[in-house]
């Protein structure tokens, strides 16, 4: 089936999200990733390995992206075999996935680079839910060389099911006994898990989407009465700005607004940035299934409007 776009697309030219990480993984899916991936140009990594797991998830897919001071950092995605939707992200630098020898040490200067990463990364998190719960600290380098090694784990506890955790393990001490060895290891590990409960679902709640389409249907009145001001009222602040007079002229031409609309379809859109939002995909009600057009709305939590774009399937 093939889509050609009508009128405009209200949605901000978004680039994808500088963060090194990516937090808002609830109702986003598999392919989402691979294509935000694709397009940082991180490598897909392959794997004779065989992943055991006793979760309803899907074997993981990996990406790598170069570093310069660090090892390279591994991606690694597990969806769920339902849906595919996001079960867990893992980030890791580890210099064990590039060398695999028994005593790999490092200078001081590479011990601090993988640091002032994972500081890098708390803060990150931090600024968007808070300080974490942290056990341990970098402080003392001088562990480095001692059996204890230097150790540091931060956890947030974050509402609708996601949990986030990040550690870091650093030492340069090297013992054999026998069989036996304590080796070095330069690690760092950020999890992001969507802890999915067995009534959760991926469509959005009766609620949001009553609420999406009562805003959808102010913006069409509006419309409908070259009401531009208002309309705008209707728009996220990250487009209303933006949007003028002559864009909403245009996306009214392409709407049939002298027709009935019905909810055809409901879920969630991930967009260039790495942002989620919720979506509502809108047919006219004289339409059959699958409607030859459609309107698909990208909304705020709030309701506010935030991506536009009209639809017409070509026979």
């Amino acid at each position: 089936m093939k889509i050609k776009m009508l009128g405009i697309l209200l949605i901000s030219q978004f680039c994808y999200s500088q963060n090194i990480i990516q937090t808002d993984i609830q109702g986003k899916k598999l392919n989402d990733f691979i294509q935000f991936e694709n397009k940082l140009g991180s490598k897909l990594v392959k794997t004779d390995e065989e992943y055991i797991s006793f979760e309803p998830v899907l074997q993981p897919v990996i990406f790598e992206r170069k570093e310069k001071e660090i090892p390279n950092l591994r991606v690694f995605y597990k969806a769920y075999k339902t849906d595919s939707v996001i079960a867990e992200i893992l980030y890791e630098w580890d210099v064990y996935n590039f060398d695999k020898g028994e005593n790999v040490k490092k200078p001081i200067s590479f011990n601090k680079a993988m640091i002032k990463k994972y500081e890098e990364l708390i803060s990150e998190v931090s600024k968007k839910y808070g300080k974490s719960h942290q056990k341990g600290n970098l402080n003392n380098l001088n562990l480095l060389n001692s059996r204890e090694g230097l150790h540091r784990s931060d956890e947030w506890k974050i509402k609708d099911s996601i949990n986030i955790f990040a550690y870091i393990d650093l030492s340069e001490y090297y013992e054999r006994q026998g069989m036996m060895a304590t080796v070095p290891g330069h690690k760092i590990r950020l999890y992001v898990k969507n802890e999915r409960k067995e009534d959760d679902g991926n469509a959005l709640g009766k609620e949001k989407v009553s609420l999406y389409t009562n805003e959808f249907l102010k913006f069409l009145e509006k419309l409908k009465t070259s009401d531009f001001a208002g309309a705008r009222d209707l728009l996220s602040e990250k487009i209303a700005g933006s949007t003028t007079d002559d864009m909403l002229k245009n996306l009214a031409e392409n709407i049939h607004l002298d027709k009935q609309i019905d909810v055809f379809m409901t879920g969630f859109q991930l967009v260039n940035d790495g942002s989620q939002y919720s979506m509502v995909q809108f047919k006219y009600k004289e339409e059959v299934s699958p409607p030859k057009e459609m309107i698909t709305v990208l909304f705020e939590d709030s309701g506010k409007i935030i991506g536009i774009k009209p639809m017409k399937r070509l026979e």
